[in-house]
């Protein structure tokens, strides 16, 4: 009877010291990472989290080094700690950076070159939209800023007569084609086409005879007028 005591005793001692260390070594397991495919654009800041998750997770993760922004393929040590118990992992993430291309505007296409939105073929910018360009008819020139077409001025417009009734560049007094000072008007001084003539005529008409001309740039683009008096 006592020998089979002792063996019944024996036999529970056994068996709970056996599954208390079982519990422990579940317990106390190594913590690990799990990740998703680790992949963001250049221009970003990567968040290593964003990819992965821990377990336990009251885990830390100690990265060797920072992410890079460099493009292409890449790798990163870690270490992991269950933060309660000393326990750690060590091992390597593998990760990718792609080459940041940004959206386009529609009918425009990102050049790689110049690394920005170019307005595709017969397509002009305006105010960051590609509009298709306008075709000018004769008698109008392409006005860039509003992709539309302006009515070209005529020239020698705004001529006055002096008392004695001459007409052109006449001088009161009867003198002939006399120039007496010119005065620009120029479309880079903040003149329009419009503002332009118009301040030409005005100053103009303090003369006996006076002309406002249109000038052009060396490729036949308007860019203001010239006063004659």
């Amino acid at each position: 009877m006592k020998v089979k005591l002792l063996l019944t005793i024996s036999l529970l001692l056994v068996f709970t010291f056996g599954c208390q260390n079982k519990e422990v070594e579940i317990k106390y397991k190594s913590p690990r990472i799990f990740c998703t495919d680790i992949e963001y654009y250049s221009n970003e800041n990567p968040n290593i989290m964003n990819y992965c998750t821990l377990e336990p997770a009251n885990a830390v993760l100690i990265l060797d080094g920072k992410l890079t922004t460099d493009v292409g393929e890449h790798t990163v040590g870690y270490t992991i700690s269950d933060g309660e118990h000393n326990n750690f992992t060590v091992g390597t993430l593998s990760y990718k950076v792609i080459k940041y291309i940004p959206p386009c505007p529609e009918n425009a296409t990102y050049n790689e070159e110049t690394e920005k939105c170019e307005c595709n073929s017969g397509y002009v910018s305006i105010h960051n939209v590609c509009e298709l360009k306008v075709t000018c008819g004769a008698g109008y020139q392409y006005n860039a800023s509003t992709n539309t077409c302006d009515l070209i001025p005529k020239s020698n417009t705004g001529t006055s007569t002096n008392n004695g009734g001459n007409t052109g560049n006449t001088n009161t007094g009867g003198n002939s084609n006399k120039s007496h000072g010119t005065k620009d008007f120029m479309f880079t001084d903040g003149y329009n086409i419009d503002s332009a003539y118009n301040a030409c005529v005005l100053q103009g008409s303090q003369y006996g005879s006076y002309s406002c001309t249109p000038l052009r740039d060396s490729e036949g683009f308007y860019i203001g007028y010239r006063l004659q008096w």
